[in-house]
């Protein structure tokens, strides 16, 4: 997001080109509803090659299990212990 809010006018304009905004309405994108909003604005990140890839790390973050988590949050511990010297 804050990637959004820094390009604010570029998306703006990408919004008229991408016939988001039109000048019978939406006139902005903050009068779209936030679903259509996020849906819009994911598109636009992921065609970025790395925006892409931390758009589905969030998404599988969000999906995964309780247990998976705990796990995947140990093995960093441990990877931020072995990079640092400790245990």
């Amino acid at each position: 997001m804050g990637w959004a809010i820094r390009h604010w006018n570029i998306l703006e304009t990408r919004a008229l080109r991408d016939h988001i905004l039109m000048t019978n309405g939406p006139y902005s994108l903050l009068d779209l509803y936030p679903m259509h909003f996020f849906a819009w604005l994911e598109g636009v990140v992921r065609e970025d090659e790395e925006g892409a890839r931390i758009i589905s790390d969030l998404y599988e973050d969000a999906t995964m299990s309780p247990e998976d988590k705990r796990r995947k949050r140990i093995e960093s511990i441990m990877e931020a212990q072995a990079a640092f010297g400790g245990a």
